[in-house]
Order: C-alpha cells, then sequence, then structure tokens
C-alpha cells in the first residue's frame, strides 16, 4: 500500500491487486494464498478489499479472509497481516491454523456490512497452550558488538539457553550476519543518552546540546518532535529500546530511530538492531542466508512472511489435500478387494521368492481419483482407467530384504539401518517402525554411518558415490559423484564434519550443510600424514579415520593400508605421533596390510588394529596430556593377542570393541573367510587382565559373515538393559546375540566358573517358525494407520520387535498381544500357509504384522503340526469357512463359529498351548483328499459345494456339509495337467442359465464344467498357439462388464442382444508368464479359440490378479525384474508402470 500518494490511478497501481487478480483469472490454480498489510481491508474505505473478494467469487472461487497476529505463532514480533484464502471448485477450503503462543492484543476483527464484525481466529491475550516469545528468549545468546559492526562470520561465544535459541540455532557454529546499520555521530550520541530501561524512548532524552567532534553545536533532542507531537501520538517510541520481557515491533525493511517504526535500540546496547536480530524476530533460523548489502538484507526480512507462520499456514493447506485425497480414496473403493501373494508365482521363482524366513512384504495401494467417472450416468461413454485414476506406491516393507550387506546405527535415535547389495537400505526404528530407502544406483554400499541424533544417514556405495539420506522424509537429499576410489570414511559426532579416505593416501573433509555435502578446502595429504615419505611407497590407501575420543575436533588417527599409524593435529595441521612402519615388517619377518581397526579405550588412549596375516595388536597413543613437543614415533605394539586367527591364516575383517563400565570391556573380532570355522567370531575381554590371559568366547556361527553391529532393543516392555550382537552373514541372513549374556560368560570366565555358552537367535519376522509357501491378502479399506498415529503407537509397543529377545509364557501365547474377537474388525486380512503346514493370521491395518490367530491342527482331534507344506488357501468371512490344501492332497475345511469370539490371547495354538486352545473359535474340522497337491480352491455360494484343483490334473467338487466327492474329473492337458485356477460363473448357454465350472490348467489351457455334474461344455480346450506356465485367471462378469462400460461397438456373442447399452456376457481374463489374453466367456464354453485382446509381455511375469474401483477394473502385473505394470481391461493398454 502506498499511503503517500492518493490518486485514484496510483492506488490501483501501487497496490498490484488487479495483477494478482489477472494471474488468478489466467493460472486458475487450485489454492492459493494473498498476503497483505492490516489496512488492507480498510483502505480506500474497503472498496480494494471487497472488489478482491468480489472477483475471486465471480471466478467460482471459495473464500476464507482474517487477520492474523504473528506473535501468535511462534514468533516474539507484533506483526498483524490480512490473508485471504482461495479455494477452486471441488477442493477443500482450508482452515485458518489455530494461535498456539500468548501475545496481548484483542481479538483482529474486520468490519463487514451492517456494522457485523468478524474475527478470523481467538485472542491469545488470556491464555494460550505456550507462553509468549521474548526478547530475551530471541537474540539473549547473541554477542555483543558495537555500532556498524560489519564482520559477517563471529563466533557465538555462549551457549543457547531458551528453547527458542536451541532451535534457531540449529547446526550452526558460526553466527553470520550479526551486522549493524551505522549511525551518524549524532544518533550515535542520541542512542548512549537513551536510558537502558523498558519503554525508553526520545522523551527520555535530555533538553540540551551537544559539541560534534566537527565542533557544531546541535540540540539532542530533533526539533521537529516536541513541536509536532501533540498530532502524532507524542512520536512513541521514536529512537526507542527494546524491553527484554517484552517482544519486536513490526520489522520494516530499513530500521532507523527516526523511522516508521523507531523502536529500533538494542535494550542493552548502544545501536541498531543487526541483520541476524531481526532475522531472529521473523522466526528465520541462523542457517538461513540474506544476500547483497546491509539494506538488501533488511529489505528481504522486512518484507518476509514469518516462517513459522507460514508453516501453519502450510500444514492447513497440507490437510485440505489431503482430507480431499480421503475422501476421493474412501468414494472409489469397493466394499472388498482380494489379492492373492506368491499364489500366482512360477516354479522358476517360487523357491526364491516365497523363502520368507526373512519375509518382506511389499504391498502397492492405488490412490484413485475417479470421483468424475462415478459421477457420470449408466451407459454413458467412458475413457475406462487411465493413468491419472491410480498411483501405485510402496506403501511399507515389512522384515529384512533379501541380499543384505552392511549394518549401520544410530545409537541415540535407536534406528538400525542394513543395506543390500542392490542398493537398497532397510530401516529399523522405535515401536516396530520400519522404512525402505531406494536408490536410483542398484550397487551395494561400501560404507554406512548415521549422523547420530540427526535423522540423517549417509551412504557410500560401490561407485565411490556418497548419498545423503533424510530419513525422517524417506528422500535422498544429496549425492556427491567422488572422484578418487574411497577407501575410509568417517562421520565426526556430534557435528556435520565427514573424513574421506582414498586409495591415493589422501584425506579429504566434508561438510553437511542444510543436508547437502560441502567440500571444505582443508585436506590431509599422504605426504604430510604418512610420516616418512622416504619409504618406497607400497599400498598407500587410507584404511581408517578415527577422531580420537573426547578430542574429536583435535586430533584424528590416520591408518594406512602399509601399517603406518598417524595422529594428525588437525589445528596445527601436521603429524605429531606415528607408529608401526618399516620397524614392523622387519620386527615379524613379513609383509602385512592393515584390514581393520577401531579404538579400545575411552580417552583414546589405545587403539586395536587387524592385519591380513590374522594377527591383532593393540597400540599406545598419545592423549592431550600425553602429547611430546615435537613428533615421536612407537615402533612396537602394547601387546599382541593371540587368538588363533594367524595360525589359521583368516584375517581379520572387523573389529568393534565396547565400552563397559569396570571390567567387562569386550573386543568383537570376525575373522574374513569364506570357510565356516569356530575362530570365525571372537569376543574378547578387554581389561587390566587381558595381557596376562585372554580371556575369549569363539561363537559357533552357521555361516561366515560379513558384518557385525550392537543394538539396543527396540522393544519397551522390558525394564532392564537389553542389547542385541547382531552379524550378518553371507547369505543375507542376520543373527543376534544377547549381549548381555555374551558379556555374563565371559566375566563368568574370568572367575574359573562354567558360564553357559549364548545361543544366535536368527532373525526373523516374529512367530512365525517356517517358511511361507501361500498367502492371501484381504482388504475392504486401504487406508492404513501412519507410524505417527497414537494407536499404532500403542499397538507397536505390545509387539515384539524382530530384535527382541524376550521370552514366552509357558502357555505358548502372546501375554502382550491384542484381544482377537473376530475378523469382522480387521479391516486388512493377511494370511499365511507354511511348509509346516500351519495357517497364521495377521492383521495389516497399520505398517506392522500383527498376529491374530494361529490354526496348527490336523484334525478336531489331532492338534499337531502336519510337517506337509500349505499350497493353496480359501477364506469366506460370511459363510464363516477356511479353507486349505497342502502339497499330500489333503483338504481341510474348518468352520469358524460366529463372532464375537470369547476374549481369550489372541496367538493361539503355538507349542505348548492346551489341546483345546482354538475351541472358541473352530467349530468343527473336516477333512478330504484329493489325488495330487491341492493347487487351487473355490466356493460356489449359492450351493454351498467346494472346487478343488491339484497337480495331476484333477478337478474335485465336494459337498462341504459331508463332506462327500460329488463327482471328479480328469483334464488331459497337452503338456502341463495341473489346475491352478477355478472359477463357478452361472451365465446364458444355448438360452438357458447354465451353471458353470472354469478351468484353467498350467500350460494356459482353458475350459467350461457343467458345475452341477462335471460334464464337458466345452468342445475342445481353448489356448494360445505358443502356452506358457499359467499364473491367474479371472472371469470379469456381466456386473464387471458393466463397470468397465465395454461397449465400444462390439458384440462379443454375434447377435446376441444388448438392453440399456450394456453388454450381458462374460469374458475370461487369463494370465501366463510371457502374455495376457482376454477370451469372451461364450466362446470359452463353445470351445472357439479366439482371442479378443492379447499383449505380449517382454520380461517374464511372476504374479498377477485384478482390482476394482466403484466404476473400473484394473489388471496389476509384477515381473521377475521387480517391475509392476497397470493394465486396463479388457484393452490391456498400459496405464500406468512402476518400479
Amino acid at each position: 500500500m502506498n499511503r503517500f500518494n492518493q490518486s485514484t490511478w496510483s492506488k490501483v497501481q501501487c497496490e498490484m491487486i488487479l495483477a494478482f487478480l489477472s494471474f488468478a483469472d489466467y493460472f486458475r490454480p487450485k489454492y492459493f494464498l494473498l498476503e497483505n498489510v492490516r489496512n488492507f481491508v480498510s483502505f480506500n474505505k474497503g472498496q480494494t478489499f471487497r472488489l478482491t473478494l468480489a472477483s475471486l467469487l465471480e471466478m467460482g472461487y471459495q473464500v476464507r479472509f482474517g487477520i492474523l497476529e504473528a506473535g501468535a505463532y511462534g514468533v516474539s514480533q507484533s506483526r498483524k497481516r490480512a490473508f485471504i484464502w482461495a479455494a477452486a471448485p471441488g477442493e477443500i477450503l482450508p482452515e485458518w491454523p489455530e494461535p498456539m503462543h500468548v501475545f496481548g492484543v484483542p481479538e483482529l476483527k474486520i468490519t463487514l456490512s451492517g456494522n457485523s464484525q468478524y474475527a478470523a481466529v481467538r485472542s491469545t491475550a488470556s491464555g494460550a497452550p505456550f507462553r509468549a516469545i521474548t526478547v530475551r528468549d530471541t537474540i539473549g545468546d547473541l554477542p555483543a558488538v558495537g555500532n556498524g559492526a560489519s564482520k559477517v562470520n563471529v563466533e557465538y561465544e555462549s551457549d543457547p539457553v531458551s528453547w527458542f535459541q536451541k532451535k534457531i540455532r540449529g547446526e550452526m557454529a558460526v553466527l553470520t550476519d550479526h551486522i549493524s546499520k551505522e549511525m551518524n555521530e549524532l544518533n550515535l550520541i542520541r542512542c548512549q543518552r537513551i536510558p537502558k530501561r523498558p519503554g525508553a524512548d526520545w522523551q527520555c532524552l535530555p533538553d540540551e546540546k551537544v559539541k560534534l567532534s566537527t565542533g557544531q553545536i546541535v540540540d539532542l533532542i530533533p526539533w521537529c518532535l516536541p513541536n509536532t507531537a501533540k498530532r502524532h501520538n507524542q512520536w512513541k517510541g521514536l529512537f526507542g529500546r527494546l524491553d527484554w520481557e517484552g517482544n519486536f515491533p513490526t520489522s520494516i525493511t530499513d530500521p532507523q530511530p527516526m523511522g516508521k517504526v523507531g523502536m529500533c535500540f538494542h535494550p542493552d546496547q548502544d545501536r541498531i538492531l543487526t541483520v541476524r536480530e531481526c532475522a531472529r524476530s521473523q522466526g528465520f533460523a541462523d542457517s538461513y542466508q540474506f544476500s547483497g548489502t546491509i539494506l538488501h538484507k533488511h529489505r528481504q526480512i522486512g518484507n518476509a512472511v514469518p516462517p513459522t507462520l507460514a508453516y501453519a499456514l502450510g500444514t492447513k493447506l497440507k490437510e485440505a489435500i489431503d482430507s480431499k485425497s480421503l475422501s476421493s480414496q474412501e468414494s472409489s473403493l469397493s466394499p472388498s478387494q482380494e489379492l492373492s501373494f506368491f499364489g500366482g508365482l512360477s516354479d522358476s521363482e517360487n523357491k526364491q521368492s516365497i523363502d520368507q524366513i526373512f519375509l518382506f512384504i511389499t504391498i502397492i495401494m492405488f490412490v484413485r481419483k475417479l470421483v468424475e467417472k462415478a459421477s457420470k450416468k449408466p451407459g454413458g461413454n467412458s475413457d475406462g482407467l487411465k493413468g491419472s485414476d491410480i498411483d501405485p506406491r510402496l506403501l511399507f516393507h515389512y522384515g529384512i530384504p533379501s541380499g543384505c550387506n552392511m549394518l549401520a546405527y544410530d545409537p541415540i535415535q535407536k534406528i538400525l539401518a542394513v543395506s543390500s547389495k542392490d542398493g537398497r537400505i532397510k530401516l529399523f526404528g522405535k515401536d516396530n517402525a520400519q522404512a525402505l530407502l531406494e536408490s536410483v544406483n542398484a550397487v551395494p554400499s561400501k560404507f554406512l554411518q548415521f549422523v547420530e541424533n540427526q535423522g540423517i544417514l549417509v551412504n557410500v556405495n560401490s561407485k565411490n558415490h556418497i548419498e545423503i539420506w533424510d530419513i525422517e522424509k524417506n528422500l535422498l537429499a544429496d549425492v556427491l559423484a567422488f572422484e578418487e576410489d574411497i577407501t575410509s570414511f568417517t562421520v565426526m559426532q556430534r557435528s556435520l564434519y565427514m573424513y574421506v579416505g582414498d586409495s591415493a593416501g589422501n584425506v579429504r573433509v566434508l561438510k553437511l550443510e542444510q543436508e547437502h555435502i560441502v567440500q571444505m578446502k582443508y585436506t590431509i595429504p599422504y605426504s604430510t600424514s604418512h610420516g616418512n615419505p622416504t619409504e618406497v611407497p607400497g599400498d598407500t590407501s587410507v584404511v581408517h579415520v578415527l577422531p580420537q575420543p573426547t578430542a574429536e575436533s583435535k586430533r584424528v588417527l590416520i591408518i594406512f593400508r602399509d601399517g603406518i599409524i598417524s595422529l594428525w593435529d588437525i589445528r596445527e595441521s601436521k603429524t605429531v605421533f606415528t607408529a608401526a612402519g618399516n620397524a614392523l615388517q622387519s620386527l615379524h619377518h613379513e609383509g602385512k596390510k592393515v584390514t581393520s581397526a577401531c579404538w579400545a579405550c575411552p580417552f583414546g588412549s589405545k587403539v586395536a588394529v587387524g592385519y591380513s596375516n590374522g594377527d591383532i595388536f593393540i597400540w599406545s597413543v598419545p592423549t592431550r596430556t600425553e602429547l611430546p613437543s615435537e613428533p615421536s614415533t612407537q615402533s612396537t605394539p602394547i601387546f599382541k593377542l593371540n587368538v588363533g586367527y594367524k595360525l589359521d591364516k583368516i584375517p581379520i575383517a572387523s573389529l568393534r570393541w565396547a565400552y563397559a563400565d569396570g571390567k567387562a570391556s569386550r573386543l568383537y573380532v570376525m575373522g574374513g573367510s569364506d570357510t565356516i570355522s569356530s575362530n570365525l567370531l571372537q569376543v574378547i575381554l578387554l581389561n587390566e587382565h587381558t595381557e596376562g590371559r585372554t580371556i575369549k568366547l569363539g561363537l559357533q556361527l552357521p555361516e561366515p559373515c560379513i558384518d557385525m553391529e550392537i543394538v539396543s532393543s527396540f522393544s519397551e516392555q522390558s525394564k532392564h538393559k537389553q542389547d542385541c550382537f547382531l552379524l550378518l552373514g553371507n547369505s543375507g541372513n542376520i543373527y543376534a546375540y544377547d549381549d548381555c549374556s555374551i558379556e555374563k560368560y565371559l566375566l563368568q570366565s574370568q572367575s574359573k566358573s562354567s558360564p553357559s555358552l549364548p545361543k544366535e537367535v536368527m532373525v526373523k519376522i516374529p512367530f512365525v517358525d517356517s517358511s511361507i509357501t501361500v498367502a492371501k491378502f484381504i482388504t475392504d479399506n486401504t487406508q492404513m494407520l501412519s507410524f505417527a498415529d497414537e494407536d499404532y503407537l500403542l499397538l507397536a509397543k505390545s509387539i515384539p520387535s524382530l530384535f527382541s529377545f524376550e521370552t514366552k509364557p509357558k502357555d505358548g501365547t502372546q501375554s502382550n498381544a491384542a484381544r482377537f474377537t473376530g475378523f469382522s474388525k480387521v479391516k486388512n486380512l493377511y494370511i499365511t500357509g507354511h511348509s509346516d503346514g500351519a495357517l497364521n493370521f495377521w492383521d495389516l491395518s497399520c505398517p506392522l504384522l500383527v498376529p491374530i490367530l494361529s490354526l496348527k491342527q490336523q484334525s478336531e482331534d489331532d492338534l499337531s503340526l502336519s510337517g506337509i507344506p500349505v499350497t493353496a488357501l480359501f477364506f469366506d468371512a460370511n459363510s464363516p469357512l477356511i479353507v486349505s490344501g497342502d502339497q499330500s492332497g489333503m483338504v481341510r475345511i474348518f468352520r469358524l463359529k460366529p463372532e464375537p469370539y470369547a476374549n481369550v490371547s489372541s496367538f493361539l495354538s503355538l507349542p505348548g498351548s492346551t489341546k483345546k486352545g482354538n475351541d472358541h473359535i473352530i467349530q468343527s474340522v473336516k477333512l478330504l483328499k484329493v489325488n495330487g497337491s491341492v493347487l487351487s480352491v473355490n466356493i460356489n455360494h449359492s450351493t454351498g459345494h467346494l472346487a478343488v484343483g491339484s497337480s495331476q490334473g484333477y478337478v474335485s467338487v465336494l459337498d462341504i456339509e459331508g463332506p462327500t466327492v460329488l463327482y471328479q474329473k480328469h483334464i488331459a492337458s497337452e503338456i502341463s495337467t495341473g489346475i491352478v485356477s477355478l472359477h463357478f460363473q452361472t451365465c446364458s448357454f444355448h438360452g438357458f442359465d447354465k451353471n458353470v465350472l472354469a478351468v484353467a490348467t498350467e500350460d494356459s489351457s482353458v475350459l467350461a464344467l457343467d458345475s452341477d455334474n462335471g460334464n464337458t461344455l466345452s468342445t475342445s480346450l481353448v489356448h494360445p498357439k505358443k502356452p506358457t506356465r499359467a499364473l491367474f485367471m479371472q472371469i470379469l462378469d456381466g456386473q464387471d462388464v458393466k463397470r468397465l462400460n465395454l461397449l465400444n461397438g462390439l458384440d462379443l456373442s454375434k447377435g446376441s442382444p444388448v438392453e440399456d447399452g450394456m453388454p450381458k456376457q462374460s469374458l475370461l481374463l487369463l494370465c501366463s508368464e510371457k502374455a495376457a489374453y482376454v477370451y469372451s466367456f461364450t466362446h470359452v464354453m463353445q470351445g472357439v479359440k479366439k482371442v479378443i485382446h492379447k499383449k505380449k509381455f517382454q520380461a517374464s511375469c511372476c504374479w498377477a490378479s485384478t482390482f476394482y474401483t466403484s466404476s473400473d477394473v484394473g489388471l496389476i502385473l509384477l515381473f521377475t525384474s521387480g517391475k509392476v505394470e497397470i493394465r486396463s481391461l479388457p484393452e490391456l493398454s498400459l496405464i500406468r508402470r512402476h518400479q
């Protein structure tokens, strides 16, 4: 607003409102937010404000307006601003954010027509959740500077005191832009004469004259102030000092003592507020950089909206968008959706994909935006499913990915990272929270390390790319392609600095600034740090860079591959101590290389070094009090650990040291061998007795290991300390040991008692004792609880983590599991069949597998496991009925009792449970055997008949009530006889309704049987010219066809009537490893080999399923390469591809 130009055109021109409205009219954004000064609502008698609202309403926008006080949203500043929210038709108009801080202003009201008044939010003068933020809270920690201070970078000089100061500083080590405008001599004198008390301004100046350095004598009080004070509210605040316990005035673009806002003097110092102090008054973090001269920087700050207020408004915008998305998804969901996981896997992929001891479950959900489609009238033209209708994405990943090769752990935030050979990184956090990071580069990690307590994970991959991961956002924040071959990498904890050692023996220093990598000018060159440049160069690569404990920012220990150990003084940029070198080689008459190292003392006075020949040496390193005045050298270690690696010629692959109070500090030693040996992993007690007597524990490993880590338990159920020692095997399996048991064993061995050996536990999904062979996922709700939901957090704490050693109760039940009363309350049900014959049921309503029921009985009287793999599953919640088939041909029919079930411990029939542990759920168990392994099961709900398909080509139809076999039909397929899919269907055949059973065999042949008697309706099998292994068959019945709106001028039945523009005939979809086919079901019944639609796959497909919305049906395909495709039906055209 231009207050000083009253011409009508100047008002319009200066306001730029018309330009803003023209942009809105042209681009028509879904949302926008207009901000202006408070007087915007009353300027020009409110005409401009009303014109703006009327224009937006005319465009069709929804509008919400109000005045907000920034001081109520987390800054110490009085800043009242007018805002206008606008949302396009169909969008949800954002609400105003709730003010959270006390701020002493009345309600900010806007006068409407009829003299009514409106306030967007309440006043917080009488109270709010948080107290007001004061000037002292905001700038009380900043160092003193003088008038005209111009040094851009200065030290903080003191620690932050208030919560605001700690948050605003972040990780900044140097204070920037603490610079002040320089006042002239007269104004500086006036500032010095203003008392240092709250409310002091020009009226506190003595009425006298002062002599300047030029000899000129002038009035101390400007003449205009007392002579015009009555007309200008006594010019209150000019030449004013801030109150430590008050707040800042409105931040403006040019602070000066006689300006628009004259209260600009520091409470205690004789100067104008600095750029950084003004920035803090607006809520800008100290890391925020401003550009240009000091005037430019003040202008950038004065024109800004406070970030805290902007964040509050943005949060409300996100809530509006999310609620719109949620309502859109809910409107497009079908009453029930069922996806069969792993049931349609090809044999070539079956063994690898369904070995689920180390199960990871990937669930892909679809965000459907089908409001427009659902609103169309039946029979109208439809474009079918579009790419914009769906958004396939990884919803969550549970368990341990295959091909793991490295571990990392943040001991403060208690997050474990597990990287895999294909570039994925799995995160395990507290309360069973899990996440998956997927890099663009599908290559293994070389180094993996957390920046502790910062939510940042650094991954160095085999291409020497340094990746910075923001683990809170699951986002790759930055990547640096390093030129040299990285041979060592270390994050200096409690800082954002990183050391990178390369194959040339140099060490580079990197820094993280706002999650971006900055290459520092500071380097540690090989020629200076190696210690003996006259030696013949060998393998000069840096193996380890170890910041010295208690002096991380001052000294680092650099260990080279050739054995040189160098202590580097960072500030003096020189080597102050060296060890090993030629003396090491000549002492032991052999050449050897350093392979691993770690500190072996909390003060950095001892370092353990492992060598390629199996030696482990403990070297002494001088600390601050022991540093000599001149560089010193050491040729021999303190002592050598003789633990058998050298005898077996096993190189030391990795060393880890665990500090414990007293005498329980331990060194974990892992040998680098591809053969299993009792010496591969040893834990050695390190204390004052180690040199005289070595106390060690050799762990019997099931396989050679490649990495190890010590982690704290994620479960809060145990009140005592509970640490895990994790080992990563060559196969990618993870083995866990109770670290407390290891410590106890070593201490008991030292006292010469007889301790019991700790046992390893293979890390796997809780309660899964055998591999999963078949699974089903049934859902009527694609919205899951998130990791932040209170219900999830409460549930997660009751479930043991993957790395828990908590013992189970003697009765085999899980005392902390949720109480299971029935399936009706489970929105997302996951059913798994196992290699030992067990059936397990899981609640997947949140990103956590919650066990709810386990069936391990063979019959009503035999509650033991059959030991035979489950090969087929069927679940019907309406009957209610559970049917399973196994590899021996046994079919078990579990009839369930009516819900709700009795309130008994939920995860039932585990080993040791009572004989009748499932009596309150299972009403009856019936058995029937068929020829061959059971491959497919389906039920006809209208007749109660059960169809079973076997690997030997038999189709058996049973009466469930008996159960009795009604008939059995053998399908003589040309190539493979296995029956992979069965579907009941009622349709018109020769003018009569017919109950039909559609059958699909492994070689992609399909045929139709009379489901009442088993007679063949098809004159011949329908199959493609080049058949491949079939995975999935689905009949798209009349309702599905109606959803698909398949008219498109096509009469599938050659003359069959089409009423109301909708076809009556059904379609049959068949998916194989190499192609997908759509047939007319009428043609299938007639044996006509005519394909309506066909799509060949470029890669091998391993799983397929349909999914439904309120108006469309789609096909989802999973390929062995990991690619996912979404295709339309029936055309099979590609809609979306996702990797």
